[in-house]
């Protein structure tokens, strides 16, 4: 059964099963049998366990010393390729990402086809190949669901969804997340490195939303479940222990733990090989999370380093040229940071993360603020809001610094309010005082031209219920009406 059926149980999402009936027959039984090795290492290939692959698919050439049959050397192929991904051998672009054609002609199991084209969609997303990877997992999704394998579609649509999330897209990732959700059998839900992977996608994207606790519970869960990946310096398992690392230490500054973040941020950027797969897409997002972390608490050394870091992996991309534009406007280098900016504008220089056109217009916002432009500065803060919530990413208006969260508070009562209370919502270990969340949040209506009334049917209190919260937040405050009560607030950092 397992020798004619474990491919396709494997296919199926059945790969838990398969190894638990081989381990059965005993592993010298297994490695006696080229076609059970083959299948054997299918099966630890994709639950991302390349060492017991690579150890079963050796086992297989020794088994089978004359030529295998078509389907066997399709299957090989497969897994050979898989393996790849994961060793040190990976290199830019990526030689082996699929099939031989001439092997996959003579397989005739279609889930072998699939997973070929879903292999060549992950080499072509390491490659930072972000089309065509989605054409390829596309492709996969359509022979998929025409041959009504739910799991092989609900695996596309998961790589569809790393591609969104790597560049930032969290609005696109969490769609894709939710679709392959539906296609999964309810069933298939693997520890190890493959939990660890869709760990990573919703720790980037909680992170994104401003959702620091979520993200770091996340991260810290998907590192401990890459244990069975090889510990070498490339390949996807060091990608994806620097995409924890970094997540983790992104959340734990966020959280308030500035140093322990700043050491975490640092130690992920040392971690990161360029020329590992995802390295562009990972760089950009390690280059802009430290870089602003360092400047948003005066180390400007600090940023310094990670610019010129950044110069190798970021080249000629619009993250380096934003990053020199807001070391420049940091270091009260008007002239310079007004150059990359214009570079930004005029010379359409590819980006490698969505989310860089919401950081563009914030950075816009904060210079035409230091000229006295304020009413440009609404412009580009509104573009700013916009793009935020077109993605779903907030984290970089929250990082804007005083003067634009400034203007950002008259916009409590806008179109965008909930993106807005919920940047407005975030604290510093520094800003953090008795205040409680349900006091906080009715802070941040108040420099709106809300009502007590409106801000009650807002939040969907009783009129009564937020005066009383008002007199408290007045005498915790020390004042005596609400134009006080906000300058307080700026002043003692409870919404800075």
């Amino acid at each position: 059964v397992l020798a004619h059926h474990g491919a396709d149980l494997v296919h199926s999402g059945e790969s838990d099963a398969v190894l638990a009936a081989l381990s059965l027959l005993g592993d010298a039984n297994v490695t006696s049998d080229g076609r059970l090795s083959l299948i054997a290492s299918l099966a630890h290939s994709v639950q991302l366990e390349p060492t017991a692959a690579s150890r079963y698919l050796q086992a297989a050439d020794l088994a089978w010393r004359s030529a295998m049959p078509g389907e066997a050397e399709a299957l090989r192929e497969l897994v050979q390729a898989r393996s790849t991904l994961f060793s040190s051998g990976w290199s830019r672009p990526f030689p082996g990402s699929g099939v031989r054609p001439a092997a996959l002609s003579a397989g005739a199991l279609p889930g072998i086809r699939i997973e070929a084209t879903l292999a060549n969609a992950v080499a072509l997303l390491g490659s930072g190949r972000y089309s065509a990877a989605q054409e390829s997992a596309a492709k996969a999704l359509s022979e998929a669901a025409a041959v009504h394998n739910g799991y092989l579609a609900g695996r596309s649509l998961f790589d569809q969804a790393i591609g969104a999330q790597l560049q930032g897209n969290n609005r696109r990732a969490a769609g894709l997340l939710r679709d392959a959700r539906a296609r999964s059998p309810a069933r298939v839900r693997q520890p190890g490195p493959r939990h660890a992977a869709v760990s990573l996608v919703y720790a980037g994207q909680a992170l994104l939303r401003l959702e620091p606790v979520s993200a770091h519970n996340l991260a810290v869960d998907a590192a401990g479940n890459l244990d069975a990946l090889e510990p070498t310096p490339a390949g996807l398992g060091a990608a994806m222990r620097s995409a924890a690392a970094l997540l983790e230490a992104g959340a734990l500054f966020d959280l308030g733990e500035v140093q322990r973040g700043l050491d975490g941020l640092l130690a992920a950027r040392l971690m990161l090989d360029p020329e590992a797969p995802f390295a562009g897409a990972l760089s950009a997002w390690t280059a802009l999370i430290e870089h602003s972390a360092a400047l948003s608490h005066g180390y400007p050394r600090r940023a310094g380093e990670v610019l010129d870091w950044a110069q190798r992996p970021l080249g000629g991309t619009a993250e380096l040229c934003l990053l020199r534009a807001a070391a420049a406007d940091s270091a009260g280098r008007a002239e310079s940071a007004a150059h990359h900016l214009r570079q930004l504008r005029e010379e359409s220089l590819p980006a490698l993360l969505a989310w860089t056109a919401v950081e563009v217009p914030l950075l816009e916002c904060l210079t035409a603020l230091r000229n006295g432009q304020r009413a440009r500065a609404v412009g580009h803060l509104s573009l700013a809001l916009r793009k935020a919530v077109d993605l779903d990413v907030l984290r970089p208006l929250a990082g804007a610094g005083p003067e634009v969260r400034s203007l950002l508070m008259e916009r409590v009562g806008g179109p965008e309010a909930a993106a807005v209370r919920t940047v407005l919502q975030q604290r510093t270990p520094e800003n953090i005082s008795a205040l409680t969340p349900r006091e906080l949040e009715i802070l941040t209506l108040l420099p709106s031209h809300l009502s007590l009334r409106q801000v009650a049917e807002d939040l969907q209190l009783s009129v009564n219920t937020v005066k009383t919260h008002v007199r408290i937040l007045y005498s915790k405050l020390g004042v005596t009406n609400r134009h006080d009560a906000v300058e307080a607030a700026f002043r003692h950092g409870h919404v800075a």
